[in-house]
């Protein structure tokens, strides 16, 4: 059973993060720490009470890129480039949107319930935070936790090209282990009946 400060310490994550969704530290935070509450079952027994979900996709729906400009010589002399990432507050938000949804992934009777915004959400942040190995690895852990042994979502992430963005995305971090491993097993799920798991590890 939830205690009640636990409780009330959700409905203020909560409550802060529906007042202020235009603070991208805060919104990290807060997801951060909705994260480590939800890790517990009785924690999560109040979060599905309140509308988590849609606080999550808006916060997703507002991750935010920096420009900075760079130097960069070539054969016909210095060139200014102007580069593109996402900031630090927006990955975090990316990371901690995907592993919320991935937490509630553990029942499977609630699993189709939180599939279709989840795997939207996770192809949305892979496409945003390409530069980001573990942003990628949330996402590729995300999308495994739902469609592993799960055939309404598997066929929902087919539906929305789900197999090919994750197999882009294998390419972009070739260097990390982890993020390669999340990739790997996100890809065999995604692949054709790979939900039924016979070949997943």
């Amino acid at each position: 059973m939830c205690s009640a400060d636990a409780k009330a310490c959700i409905l203020q994550t909560l409550k802060v993060l529906n007042k202020y969704p235009k603070i991208p530290a805060l919104v990290g935070q807060c997801l951060g720490s909705l994260v480590s509450l939800a890790d517990n079952y009785a924690h999560r027994s109040v979060i599905l009470k309140e509308e988590w979900q849609r606080l999550v996709v808006n916060a997703l729906n507002n991750l935010k890129k920096e420009s900075k400009e760079h130097l960069i010589t070539t054969v016909d002399g210095q060139e200014k480039i102007t580069v593109h990432t996402a900031t630090r507050w927006a990955r975090d938000t990316a990371m901690n949107g995907c592993r919320l949804f991935g937490v509630f992934a553990a029942d499977p009777k609630r699993r189709e319930d939180f599939a279709e915004e989840a795997i939207k959400a996770c192809l949305v942040v892979l496409a945003f935070c390409d530069e980001s190995a573990t942003v990628c690895s949330a996402a590729c852990d995300c999308l495994y936790n739902y469609c592993y042994r799960c055939e309404f979502a598997a066929l929902l992430a087919a539906e929305q090209g789900a197999y090919e963005k994750v197999q882009e995305a294998v390419g972009n971090f070739m260097s990390d282990e982890h993020c390669q491993k999340q990739c790997e097993r996100a890809v065999k799920v995604l692949a054709p009946n790979g939900w039924r798991g016979e070949e997943v590890t």
